[in-house]
């Protein structure tokens, strides 16, 4: 889950890895996902996942962030992200047709926002080509781009139905309201698990 206030990542000890596991069926496929999740999928029909992936720093002590969406017919996935050469350099955003967890730098499990129909993937792209990236920015960096994804999607009205959440479509990440708790009185909000969320300047 993201929010605007409080959304930098600082890294800590590594996790352990997994590996990607795939069934076989004839009609329909069924199983668990990174999530936790129940990805069912059938020839006439098909779902985007939609995963914010996290890695462990390249250099730095933050989080890398990416927007990462995976089809559940036939396990194709894209990457959004912005990168730097070299530590403090200009970012580059990039387009990646690759399964995040097989890099060794991913946390898993990946964290699940939500899904939509497999016809918003253009439009999606087109939604996320329009993203200005400000190349050197103290003040910006790759959490901002997801989160900016994130809010260019919902801004422009792409479907998220299917997803089995309310009435938007959309029952994680962002647009949910699941692990959040009032941090005080006057009902700000602030996330339980602070584990890969919190301010840089701490």
């Amino acid at each position: 889950m993201f929010t605007r206030s409080s959304h930098r990542s600082k890294a800590s000890s590594k996790g352990k890895s997994s590996k990607d596991k795939s069934g076989k069926s004839h009609k329909q496929k069924s199983g668990k996902d990174k999530s936790g999740q129940t990805a069912v999928s059938t020839g006439s029909s098909s779902l985007l996942k939609l995963w914010c992936a996290i890695y462990y720093p390249q250099f730095g002590n933050y989080y890398h962030w990416a927007f990462a969406v995976s089809d559940t017919a036939d396990s194709a996935w894209h990457i959004f992200e912005v990168t730097q050469e070299v530590q403090d350099g200009p970012f580059t955003a990039v387009h990646r047709r690759t399964n995040p967890t097989r890099s060794q730098r991913c946390v898993q499990p990946l964290t699940y926002l939500g899904q939509m129909h497999e016809g918003n993937l253009s439009p999606m792209i087109d939604q996320i080509r329009q993203i200005t990236v400000p190349g050197e920015a103290l003040s910006w960096n790759c959490q901002d781009y997801v989160i900016e994804i994130w809010d260019a999607l919902l801004g422009a009205g792409i479907d998220f139905g299917g997803s089995g959440g309310d009435e938007s479509g959309v029952s994680y990440g962002y647009g949910g309201y699941e692990g959040y708790e009032d941090d005080d009185q006057d009902g700000n909000q602030r996330i339980v698990s602070e584990e890969f969320v919190y301010d840089s300047d701490e």
